[in-house]
């Protein structure tokens, strides 16, 4: 996602407003002013921290109705009617690129304890600005950086894509996530994508817009996310703004999504609107399908047995917006399920009920239900005729199917 707001103006004009503490003097010749006013600001923006503050925006998980995460978003609330994206494309043409994205991501890196347990926070950082000193030495000073999502933004600064590449196995390697920004706004967004081997493809806004009227963008998105998939990544989908879109990312199975109609930038980190989230929650991708167990599974992870408790670790890092992790035996057949919590503790993955997807919801309900007290209440693993994972259903799930 980009710095600016939607109607924020992409490029740094002559005309731009700039905050009344930055007036030019006169002595400074007028093809110069323009320059040094904005160095000006942007030495006063970064001498005075205060002056840069972060706004969240929930990222949602659209199968279930629930905030996942939240991205970042650099105000200025000192400098009225100019836009974010003006000071960072102001920084990137004056050399203080890496010294503002620093700032911003040690305003984000502050809230951080604040999340809960299974949620992450995505902060926008340019490539050159990613490989800068003033960016590197925030995140070095950090004894982790999980539940951190470093989200490369699209913008040709010149930055090699295989230093970058190479910057991101390191921030990997100390529990960062990554997520590369405007997939499907033309071919070298794929190709980022391609270097960069993101956990998260977040979808260009532009795919979405109309998306409930143009069977073209749904192809587009639906691709989108196999090609995700092929890299072991989720989409997200950027600037969901209308009802309309969000049942057509439900039904499409989308992961993931942003936007005004699941929640504005805010001072704080907010949750989900009830009435969206319930409105999410029974707009299963087939409801014909969802007589069937099939209709209801989710893409959970899964890990072979023969990789014992570092393999589940590795899964829940890799899937942030994952509740559970399937444990596999050689022949693919589900063994064990655990979610996060659980596995934190120590406990061991518990044996699930293995089902085929064409079982009726209420068999499968009145099958959970005869198990014992302690794993009534688990996960149902979905098989195939192979007897091989194929999905997983949560209880509550199936039973609110059955309330329908």
């Amino acid at each position: 996602m980009s710095y600016a707001q939607p109607d924020a103006v992409p490029v740094v004009h002559a005309h731009a407003h700039v905050p009344a503490v930055t007036a030019v003097p006169d002595p400074v010749p007028a093809a110069d002013r323009h320059a040094q006013g904005w160095t000006d600001a942007l030495q006063r923006i970064l001498a005075e921290p205060h002056c840069v503050r972060v706004h969240y925006q929930p990222i949602v998980d659209l199968q279930r109705g629930a905030v996942r995460g939240y991205e970042a978003l650099a105000r200025f609330p000192e400098a009225a009617g100019v836009g974010p994206r003006d000071w960072f494309d102001a920084a990137a043409q004056l050399g203080y690129a890496g010294a503002l994205e620093a700032q911003v991501m040690q305003a984000a890196l502050v809230t951080r304890p604040l999340l809960t347990r299974d949620r992450f926070i995505a902060v926008n950082v340019s490539p050159a600005a990613l490989l800068s000193a003033e960016v590197q030495a925030v995140l070095a000073a950090e004894h982790s950086l999980e539940r951190l999502v470093i989200e490369v933004v699209d913008q040709p600064d010149g930055a090699d894509l295989d230093d970058v590449a190479a910057a991101l196995t390191r921030l990997r390697a100390r529990g960062a996530l990554v997520a590369v920004d405007d997939a499907g706004a033309g071919a070298r967004s794929l190709e980022r994508v391609t270097a960069l081997r993101p956990n998260f493809v977040k979808v260009d806004g532009s795919l979405i817009t109309g998306i409930d009227a143009d069977d073209t963008r749904l192809e587009i998105v639906r691709t989108l996310g196999q090609f995700a998939a092929r890299l072991d990544a989720w989409i997200v989908a950027e600037g969901i703004e209308t009802a309309e879109q969000l049942d057509v990312l439900v039904q499409l199975g989308v992961p993931l999504g942003q936007g005004y109609a699941l929640g504005r930038p805010s001072a704080a980190m907010g949750e989900l609107d009830r009435t969206i989230a319930q409105r999410m929650r029974t707009r299963t991708p087939n409801p014909a399908a969802a007589e069937r167990l099939s209709g209801l599974m989710d893409r959970a992870p899964a890990v072979p047995v023969a990789g014992g408790p570092g393999a589940v670790t590795e899964a829940f890092a890799s899937h942030p917006a994952a509740d559970h992790v399937v444990v596999l035996t050689p022949n693919g057949h589900p063994c064990g399920v655990i979610d996060s919590p659980a596995h934190q503790r120590g406990t061991l993955p518990r044996a699930p009920l293995s089902l085929t997807g064409g079982v009726p919801i209420a068999d499968a309900a009145r099958r959970a239900m005869a198990r014992p007290l302690a794993t009534r209440f688990d996960p149902v693993a979905v098989i195939g005729e192979d007897d091989a994972y194929v999905g997983l259903v949560p209880i509550d799930r199936i039973v609110g199917a059955l309330a329908r």
